[in-house]
């Protein structure tokens, strides 16, 4: 008896439904067609599940290489297609390339090649003449055995068509073989005349170099003269003051107080003398550093320069290579057209073989010519790239000398007025001493005088420590702003050696701004030892006057003095910020150009030229 499944298959009803199950629903389904698919679906999807940490790396794979990749290369294939495609010329390099790929895979096809193989076993390069020739020199011998044409002509036999082309071709062959030389001798004299150029250039630089060079020794002897003969004037200041505080000295009961004080003064002179031995050899140190340095720089600037060159004669040569690879390319092709023709006319008549070995050597010597060429039109653009830098630069230091004339003449304006204040406030101090002069001597006897000039004395002796201090104090701003000036005049060094240009500077100006900044130093110095003297004249005012009165205007004319160098020196100080901060501009002014001319020098793409130019010197 069948279960109630297969009564469910074979009649489509069960006999007795309340004893048919839920197995009994599944033994049908596993009896047809769709129930056996989805029991083997089931069964697949179980096994994946159960081994899909086995499984996912072996799909990723198959999927990035069977469907990813492909779909990446179509894009970017699409993607460079229609880039080629956004210009003119990129289109002409498109259009070009797919032709020669397509005519690469037709001549390395195997149907052409069998197609050549039988044009070649039927037709042969050896061949006899053409059909054609063959009826024309039928013509001409029966027009000769006619005596429809004369067989001699001046003595000589009348030529042939083909002899009458190949006179008429060598003709014209030695006409374009003078036209070039024409041209070669012609770039022959632009070449040396661009050579002895860059030689004049490479020399005019080097004398440059070493006049800088020479500039900066200059400059660092003075700074180390200024610097010895200021503290030797300190030293002499300070035995004038010693040798005037004995002398006032003499004259007043000394005391152990006075001893010791003296004995202070000769110590400070001792200790001033030791600083001053110490300061000479730091100098002559420092001096010999900044030569060694100087001549390092030199060393380092020729190196530069002569890595330079390469590097320019390098990109040269890799851009003529370039330009030689492409060109020979385009006379390689031309050289099969050649070849083909060749073949042709050797077929035709035994002589043309010497017009084709003429017509190879009028190709190489027309490369050669085009070569050279190309090499002057690439010079001639880098020279004309390189005379705007250096008109550039010409302009940017003209500019930057004048601002630098209007601060020294704003330094000499200040310093002239300083020295008439000061000139005034002496002639007052000596009115006002010769005053007090007259009243000492009216009270010469009393005693309040004495206390007077003994506290005056102690007074003097404070000033003068003061004085060595300030004196000192003036030696290390003296020395920072010598740092400071070695700081920039490295930053302008390292400016010209970055621009690499030759700046032709008039001779009746001022010669660089090194110079400038060395004249403003001078002038500072200069300045420094007037307010010195000024200084001296005050002590030796106070020193004559015992009065109050006189001190405290000489304290207020010191004052007064001493406001107008602090004032002068905040400018100072202003200017060489405004300076640095130009120097910053005018490099970043300068890194832009040097962006600019490096997008100008790259190469663009050239045009091919679709047929010979018919004058050989035209050819682009």
């Amino acid at each position: 008896m069948s279960n109630a499944a297969e009564q469910l298959f074979f009649y489509g009803q069960v006999t007795d439904p309340e004893h048919a199950s839920s197995l009994d629903v599944l033994t049908y389904l596993d009896l047809t067609n769709g129930g056996t698919l989805l029991f083997q679906a089931i069964i697949l999807t179980t096994f994946m599940m159960i081994l899909l940490p086995d499984l996912a790396p072996l799909t990723l794979t198959g999927a990035q290489r069977f469907i990813i990749s492909p779909v990446r290369s179509l894009l970017q294939s699409i993607h460079w297609v229609l880039q080629q495609l956004s210009s003119q010329e990129s289109r002409q390099s498109f259009y070009r390339l797919c032709y020669e790929n397509t005519q690469d895979a037709i001549l390395k096809s195997s149907l052409f090649q069998l197609t050549l193989v039988g044009v070649l076993w039927f037709f042969p390069s050896n061949r006899p003449l053409r059909l054609s020739l063959f009826y024309t020199l039928c013509n001409k011998v029966a027009a000769l055995r006619r005596g429809a044409v004369p067989a001699v002509v001046d003595g000589e036999p009348q030529p042939t068509e083909c002899e009458t082309y190949l006179w008429n071709l060598s003709k014209s062959l030695e006409s374009a073989n003078e036209q070039l030389q024409q041209c070669m001798a012609t770039k022959e004299a632009e070449f040396q005349a661009e050579k002895q150029r860059l030689e004049e250039t490479v020399r005019h630089q080097t004398d440059l170099t070493s006049r800088r060079v020479e500039s900066a020794l200059r400059q660092a002897k003075n700074a180390h003269a200024g610097i010895i003969d200021e503290l030797r004037k300190k030293v002499v200041q300070l035995e004038n003051n010693l040798t005037m505080a004995r002398a006032e000295a003499q004259f007043v009961v000394v005391d152990e107080v006075d001893a010791a004080r003296e004995q202070f003064l000769k110590d400070r002179i001792v200790q001033l003398e030791k600083q001053l031995a110490g300061v000479k050899k730091k100098s002559n140190a420092r001096n010999k550093k900044e030569l060694q340095t100087v001549k390092d720089e030199l060393q380092t600037r020729t190196d530069e320069l002569t890595l330079v060159d390469v590097e320019k004669h390098l990109a040269a040569a890799e851009e003529h290579g370039r330009e030689s690879e492409t060109q020979r390319q385009e006379l390689l092709m031309k050289n099969q057209e050649l070849l083909t023709q060749n073949q042709q006319i050797s077929a035709e008549y035994e002589a043309f073989r010497v017009t084709h070995e003429a017509n190879l050597q009028h190709s190489q010597s027309l490369e050669t010519l085009q070569q050279e060429r190309d090499a002057a039109l690439a010079q001639n653009q880098q020279i004309i790239a390189e005379y705007e830098a250096f008109r550039f630069g010409l302009d940017e230091a003209h500019r930057q000398l004048a601002e630098a004339q209007f601060s020294q003449v704003n330094a000499q304006q200040s310093m002239q007025e300083g020295d008439v204040a000061g000139n005034m406030s002496l002639a007052e101090a000596r009115a006002q001493a010769e005053q007090a002069r007259t009243q000492a001597f009216m009270k010469e006897k009393e005693l309040a005088e004495v206390t007077e000039e003994n506290r005056t004395l102690q007074i003097q002796v404070g000033l003068a420590m003061r004085d060595a201090q300030r004196g000192q104090e003036r030696a290390d701003t003296a020395e920072r702003v010598n740092k400071v000036l070695e700081v920039r005049l490295a930053q302008w060094e390292e400016k010209a050696r970055d621009e690499q240009t030759i700046l032709k500077r008039p001779t009746a100006s001022v010669g660089s701004v090194t110079t400038v900044l060395q004249q403003c130093q001078v002038k500072v110095s200069e300045q420094q030892t007037t307010i010195n003297e000024l200084k001296e004249k005050l002590e030796k005012a106070k020193v004559a006057s015992p009065a109050g009165k006189v001190e405290e205007k000489l304290r207020a004319d010191f004052s007064m003095i001493k406001s107008m160098y602090d004032r002068e020196k905040r400018a100072r100080t202003e200017d060489q910020i405004r300076w640095s901060k130009e120097n910053r501009e005018l490099e970043e002014e300068l890194r832009k150009l040097r962006i600019s001319i490096s997008n100008a020098k790259t190469p663009r793409p050239r045009r091919r030229v679709a047929g010979l130019a018919s004058d050989l010197c035209d050819v682009d």
